[in-house]
């Protein structure tokens, strides 16, 4: 049989080779599928080879190697097939037996033309890879002596003088080669590639517009152009240079999915969506395209939309961990938390998103009222994923919001003592420490986030209404609570905050104002009604102040009996 080599370039149509030859294999010998079935020494060498390439068209390089090895034990003197297991033990970068294979083959006299420079070229890749750039200069040189109008001589120079770091001489590879195939995709599109490398944009975008004029439809060029105009912020450009090659090519999804990129980095997300929709629907719904779509109607807010699309992408694969984790989170956030809960199990413990299922799981079970089996779950996830820094935030913090503050301490008194710390456990250690009254070590830690992040709005607020509360630095606080203001100026805590430290000065008329507002902003806090009734009272404004108070008992307080005893004091 004559060889036909798909790596080349050519293709075998494995029934029609088959047919041919008059070979047609028996339907129950399947080599490589497992004991008890034929060996692969049973087979001809030629059907061997029809598999090899089959699999190499599939996408097994594993089980491509494995049958042209057999090939080639079985057929010495066959030069193609064991080209072919050269080329693929190269990408696989098994160096060493490539070399014996092409060694080999310098001496086949059935090797000739194209298959001989193709040996060759193959060859110096490989010196290249082992690092041996000047020896594969020379055998390039050889080569290009006796094959002038290879076009992978020139690119294969080019690559080797740019990681010599000598772009000058790629640059003049690259223009060789452009002299002999003056209209080459492929040399075009790398010298453009060489030009941006060297910040050289100008000379890369005259470049790939020529090319674009000979080849219309290059995807890679249409996307490199588009890069550059939008590095150049010429995002008209880029859209419309998308737009009209989709126009042509409604099916191209790199272009689809570069438009949708640019649509949503500014801020047109309905416009991406719309884009992502349509290539989705011309693509078969193709999974890459229904994730991102997903992606998008989540940040929209349109919970079942994406869950829509995640459960057709997940439909797609069969089973993908990731997409499970998004369809879980989209029903989450559509507060179906018991099928949110199933999809989030199905996360093995080694998928990419299974500790973020896990972390997610422990909320669940908070919000369905379960804090022991969440702190289970977080421990256990601990025990095998320590450095999980957002497991131990949410551990502590559930601590502290079952008022277990003594037991939040001794969990994160290890972990206070890395400087990678996150901010989230140090404040909730500050509001441990404040629950026990150890407002020195409480200050030094809200001091120590704001060290960090002087725009911690959080920590500044927080800092402020303590000292405030406890009637100590009133004129700091005030300030702190300004700059946390700054940062969330209608944030009714914060406004309540600043009311009660002007309180606490004794500028009453200046803190009632504030005051008000923060209670309009929030209607259904006990404290900050407490504080109204406080200020009015101060104020001489006995009947609003009883207003306010009876306002603070009406909801869940803890201040109850203090709260009657202030009316009863008006009174």
């Amino acid at each position: 049989m004559k060889y036909l080599s798909v790596l080349s370039g050519l293709t075998c149509l494995l029934i029609g080779a088959c047919a041919m030859h008059g070979q047609q294999p028996e339907p129950a010998a399947k080599p490589g599928h497992g004991a008890g079935e034929a060996r692969l020494d049973s087979f001809s060498a030629d059907y061997l080879y029809l598999a090899a390439q089959s699999a190499m068209q599939s996408g097994n390089p594993g089980m491509a190697i494995q049958l042209l090895r057999e090939v080639v034990k079985k057929d010495p003197e066959a030069a193609v097939p064991r080209l072919d297991l050269a080329s693929m033990l190269v990408q696989a970068g098994q160096l060493d037996e490539a070399e014996r294979h092409l060694t080999t083959l310098q001496h086949a006299a059935s090797l000739q033309g194209e298959e001989r420079a193709r040996a060759h070229i193959l060859y110096v890749r490989l010196l290249a890879m082992r690092g041996n750039l000047g020896q594969a200069l020379q055998e390039l040189d050889v080569l290009q002596k006796e094959f002038p109008d290879l076009e992978d001589g020139y690119l294969l120079r080019a690559q080797i003088q740019m990681r010599r770091q000598r772009m000058v001489e790629a640059l003049a590879a690259m223009d060789e080669g452009l002299r002999h195939h003056p209209e080459s995709p492929r040399l075009l599109l790398a010298k453009a590639r060489l030009l941006l490398g060297t910040g050289n944009a100008s000379s890369a975008e005259a470049v790939l517009r020529f090319l674009l004029r000979k080849e219309p439809d290059h995807v890679q060029a249409t996307l490199m152009l588009g890069d550059i105009a939008i590095q150049r912020k010429r995002m008209d450009e880029a859209e419309r240079l998308y737009r009209d090659f989709l126009t042509r090519n409604p099916r191209a999804i790199p272009v689809g999915m570069a438009l949708g990129r640019l649509l949503v980095n500014q801020q047109r997300r309905a416009e991406a969506i719309e884009v992502y929709r349509t290539m989705a629907a011309k693509s078969g719904d193709a999974p890459m395209l229904l994730k991102t779509l997903g992606m998008l109607y989540m940040q929209e807010g349109d919970h079942a939309a994406a869950e829509k699309a995640f459960r057709k992408a997940y439909a797609q694969t069969g089973k993908d961990d990731e997409l499970a984790f998004f369809l879980a989170w989209s029903l989450e956030l559509q507060g179906r938390l018991d099928e949110a809960r199933q999809w989030y199990a199905k996360l093995s413990g080694n998928a990419p998103h299974y500790v973020d299922a896990q972390l997610r799981l422990s909320v669940i079970d908070v919000r369905q009222g379960r804090p022991k089996q969440a702190e289970r779950r977080l421990r256990a996830l601990l025990r095998s994923h320590s450095e999980a820094w957002k497991a131990w935030d949410l551990l502590i913090g559930l601590l502290v919001d079952q008022k277990r503050f003594s037991d939040a301490l001794r969990e994160s008194e290890e972990l206070v003592r890395s400087e990678d710390v996150p901010s989230e456990i140090l404040y909730s250690r500050a509001i441990a420490l404040e629950a026990l009254h150890r407002y020195r070590e409480m200050e030094a830690t809200l001091r120590r986030i704001l060290q960090r992040d002087p725009d911690h709005a959080e920590a500044l607020n927080f800092l402020g209404y303590s000292m405030a509360d406890r009637g100590v630095n009133l004129e700091e606080a005030v300030e702190l609570i300004k700059r946390a203001l700054k940062i969330r100026p209608e944030d009714p805590y914060y406004l309540d905050s600043l009311a009660w430290a002007w309180f606490k000065l004794g500028k009453i008329r200046k803190a009632l104002p504030i005051q008000r507002k923060a209670v309009s902003l929030r209607g259904d806090d006990p404290v900050m009604f407490e504080h109204l009734g406080d200020m009015l009272a101060a104020a001489g404004e006995i009947e609003e102040a009883k207003r306010a108070y009876r306002k603070a008992l009406e909801m869940d307080t803890d201040h109850a009996d203090e709260i009657k005893r202030k009316i009863r004091a008006l009174k």
